[in-house]
């Protein structure tokens, strides 16, 4: 598994992108996407290490799963990695105690590629991206 993004939850995406760039100095390196499926719109920006980037994520309606994220006052909310056996290791992590949040399901942001949520109160909620 490699450290693919750091996803947070924000309220406002252009706002936020816009703080991003002048606080931080980081750099918007996406389009912003709206995810229909997840309910969120999302853009994501540089860092400064080679191929980790922060997502930042505004859910669209209150029904999306980032919406709850986002009531609790939003902030970093998952780590992502990059697997190359979603299903397999889904099943390693369950194995190893964590509980499937969202099941797999094709993501816009990244060519609708797979993406899944799994949770553990050691690791917190994960993102796994198949590559």
């Amino acid at each position: 598994m490699r450290l693919n993004h750091i996803g947070v939850i924000v309220k406002n995406i252009s706002d936020s992108v816009t703080y991003y760039e002048t606080i931080l100095g980081l750099k918007k390196v996406s389009e912003i996407y709206v995810d229909t499926r997840q309910e969120v719109e999302l853009v994501f920006l540089e860092t400064g290490i080679e191929g980790i980037t922060i997502e930042l994520i505004s859910p669209t309606s209150s029904s999306s799963p980032a919406y709850n994220a986002l009531i609790r006052g939003g902030g970093i909310n998952h780590l992502c990695y990059e697997v190359n056996d979603i299903n397999g290791k889904i099943d390693y992590l369950r194995r190893q105690g964590c509980k499937l949040v969202r099941s797999p399901l094709p993501a816009i942001a990244f060519g609708n590629r797979l993406v899944a949520f799994l949770y553990s109160s050691n690791l917190g909620l994960i993102e796994l991206l198949e590559c």
